[in-house]
Parts: structure tokens; sequence; C-alpha cells
């Protein structure tokens, strides 16, 4: 495929390029809140002892 045939698609593209950059966003997210319930977790587990 040619540059100038991918470009004129360039409505989807842009569509999909906003898609994976919400994808990412949500990825980001979900890895920040798996943290903190890591924290949760290993203070629970603390206690426990």
């Amino acid at each position: 495929m040619k540059e100038e045939e991918t470009l004129g698609s360039g409505g989807i593209g842009k569509e999909l390029d906003e898609l994976i950059c919400d994808i990412f966003e949500i990825l980001q997210d979900i890895k920040e809140i798996n943290k903190e319930q890591l924290v949760i977790n290993d203070t629970s587990d603390a206690e426990k002892i």
C-alpha cells in the first residue's frame, strides 16, 4: 500500500489512534489501582501475622 492510499483513509486511522490512546489511559489507571490494591493487601496481611 502506498502512503497516499493510507492517508486517504485518515478518518479511520484517527479514530483508531484515539481508541488506542484511550486504551492506554485505561491500562495506566488499572496499573495504578493494582498498585494501591497491592499495598492494601500487604498491610492487611501484615496485620494478620
